[in-house]
């Protein structure tokens, strides 16, 4: 998942538990947003830190709190506020970058799956697919 926010990309690995849900994993890494290539570079190595069959969390867990913490904000509301969204989900070879609509607090992120760009695994495919889906997460 890549987040934007106040000009800094957060980019946080998805893990599938044994229960079959997915999680935000760690680390959650940080970059400024208009570095494209090296933004293309990162998210690459962040989509290759996914795990299939991590073990299910406790009831407790707070899956945003890396993401909370690298932002330095209080809770997942106060880094909703003026945040935007990509889901990159890496198939084989091909990386699928899906935009999305921040419906505020109440509804969280939604998918604009229309609005869909898929890339190859290169770092200048990826940056290139990123300048085109980057503008139209809102």
């Amino acid at each position: 998942m890549l987040y934007a926010r106040e000009g800094i990309a957060y980019l946080t690995a998805e893990s599938r538990t044994e229960a079959g849900f997915w999680i935000a994993g760690s680390p959650c890494h940080q970059l400024a947003v208009g570095q494209h290539r090296a933004l293309a570079e990162l998210l690459l190595r962040t989509l290759d830190e996914s795990i299939d069959g991590v073990p299910n969390p406790h009831r407790l867990f707070d899956p945003a709190l890396n993401l909370v913490r690298a932002a330095g904000v209080s809770n997942f509301e106060a880094f909703l506020v003026g945040t935007t969204a990509i889901r990159a989900v890496a198939d084989g070879e091909v990386v699928t970058l899906t935009p999305m609509n921040n419906a505020g607090i109440e509804r969280g992120f939604e998918f604009l799956s229309g609005q869909s760009t898929t890339s190859d695994r290169s770092a200048a495919e990826l940056s290139a697919a990123l300048e085109v889906v980057l503008p139209l997460a809102s």
